[in-house]
């Protein structure tokens, strides 16, 4: 799986690389603090997942995922965001690959 993460705050950036590297089996994932640079970088390289920050100074995060989508239209986009309103607006640009009525989910309740 090829994978990378845009992010501007380091830490965060930093973090979710380390998350990624402990799933198993591990995916290793490309980091930019910026659009411009990731988008420069997928235009060579194959996407499978992209972990998308939102609110970037540079370029939004939406907007950039639909960038990725019109160079790989089956990558998995991942939004990041402590925002709550722009969870709604992330879902124009079907950051998923299959459609909601065919993903699976296991679900329990208290």
């Amino acid at each position: 799986m090829r994978a990378f993460c845009v992010e501007d705050k380091p830490l965060t950036l930093e973090y979710t690389a380390e998350l990624c590297g402990k799933l198993k089996p591990p995916v290793p994932v490309e980091c930019f603090t910026g659009a411009k640079a990731a988008l420069k970088w997928i235009q060579e390289h194959p996407v499978d997942l992209a972990l998308l920050d939102i609110n970037m100074p540079d370029m939004n995060g939406i907007v950039l995922a639909a960038r990725i989508k019109e160079r790989w239209p089956d990558a998995n986009i991942l939004f990041l965001t402590a925002y709550r309103e722009f969870a709604f607006d992330a879902f124009a640009v079907r950051p998923w690959q299959q459609t909601l009525s065919s993903a699976s989910c296991n679900t329990s309740s208290d």
